[in-house]
């Protein structure tokens, strides 16, 4: 695994079953978190920033934003929508993973853009939705740029398989354990909502079992998808910002607070610091 965090043991251990901590303890990381991505992403925003660059800043901000949601929606103790967001999170980690090892970030993007394109032009030219106004209008360069994609061939970017992803990451545990049981609650099943009903109707309060996993297994997950960005990025990152990240496995782990210095650290710097550092820089 060529991350910069963790190792494959470390990554088992706590998605098997971490001693499980505070959901107070889990929302201050992920504040926390969402300070530190801040900063990290102001690093992206640089003049040398190319596509690969842009697209991976998207992801670890998409990322974070999904996060954010979990950790609001456990709250609620809508806990199916979490592992919907969950495995919305271990998707975005996967395509990640397949962009940088294939080095198919341009592909994407033309993929993406006709996807997009094709969708947005059906809802416009469609009889029952030509009278919207909400619906995207193309500007010249789009239709120009659709157009020239046509003639140059569909690209020919096929979505990740996750099991095979996983495999190669050599984590196939994230699949296992993760995609494909979040997948159970993002495609009906049979006893879907029951524990809804029993909460909507307050026939039973709480859950029937320990759902912290799902909010420390969406920080694991991002975690790891914030490290591969930096990895996979154009630029290379201070050791301060690894060694942050580190520091959160070890609270999934065992309930560490050594992030908190660290953050500390990371925030004392001010607005004008640069994260980005030289090859033999710390």
């Amino acid at each position: 695994m060529d991350d910069k965090i963790g190792d494959r043991d470390l990554l088992r251990r706590i998605a098997r079953g971490p001693q499980y901590s505070s959901p107070e303890a889990y929302a201050e990381l992920v504040r926390t978190l969402h300070a530190v991505t801040g900063i990290l992403l102001y690093g992206f925003l640089d003049d040398g920033a190319g596509l690969r660059d842009h697209i991976i800043r998207n992801f670890i901000a998409r990322g974070l934003t999904s996060l954010e949601s979990i950790e609001i929606l456990w709250q609620m103790q809508h806990y199916q929508d979490c592992y919907s967001l969950y495995r919305c999170l271990l998707d975005r980690l996967f395509h990640l993973h397949v962009l940088d090892r294939d080095g198919s970030f341009e592909q994407f993007e033309n993929w993406s853009f006709l996807e997009q394109f094709r969708r947005a032009n059906w809802a416009r030219s469609h009889p029952q939705f030509k009278a919207r106004s909400d619906t995207h209008t193309f500007t010249v360069p789009e239709k120009e740029r659709y157009k020239a994609l046509l003639k140059a061939n569909v690209p020919k970017w096929v979505k990740p398989n996750p099991v095979q992803v996983a495999k190669d990451m050599g984590l196939e545990f994230l699949y296992h354990l993760g995609y494909a049981h979040a997948s159970h609650h993002v495609h009906p099943m049979a006893n879907d909502g029951e524990e809804d009903l029993q909460r909507i109707t307050m026939l039973q309060k709480g859950s029937r079992c320990d759902q912290r996993s799902v909010l420390s297994n969406s920080i694991l997950v991002q975690l790891l998808l914030t490290s591969k960005g930096l990895d996979s990025s154009s630029f290379k990152w201070r050791r301060l910002v690894y060694g942050f990240l580190d520091e959160c496995m070890g609270f999934l782990r065992g309930g560490d607070l050594a992030y908190r210095g660290t953050f500390r650290k990371i925030a004392s710097q001010g607005p004008d610091f640069s994260w980005k550092a030289d090859r033999d820089a710390g």
